[in-house]
């Protein structure tokens, strides 16, 4: 599921690098600007993780993202999901 979110930056992270092929990935926490505000953590990977470089806490951007999930079992065997919400583009609003 793609979409676009209008929101204020709470906090960017650092960039991690996760697992054996040290892939890089970049959450960043969002306020949606709306009567009833909604809060997300979306996260930037690979080359894109650098488009937060030009961002600040505070600042109203509009983001493309995709809603991503996928299944495993958790630790007691059961079938779970696990979802991300993957960014790929943000300006300022």
């Amino acid at each position: 599921m793609k979409g676009t979110i209008v929101a204020q930056i709470s906090q960017i992270g650092p960039t991690l690098k996760v697992g054996e092929n040290d892939f890089l990935v970049r959450e960043v926490l969002l306020k949606t600007v709306e009567e009833y505000p909604n809060v997300y953590k979306a996260q930037f990977t690979g080359e894109k993780t650098t488009l937060l470089d030009n961002f600040k806490p505070n600042d109203i951007v509009k983001m493309k993202c995709q809603l991503k999930g996928r299944e495993y079992k958790n630790k007691e065997e059961q079938l779970d999901v696990f979802m991300s919400l993957n960014a790929w583009e943000i300006e300022l609003n």
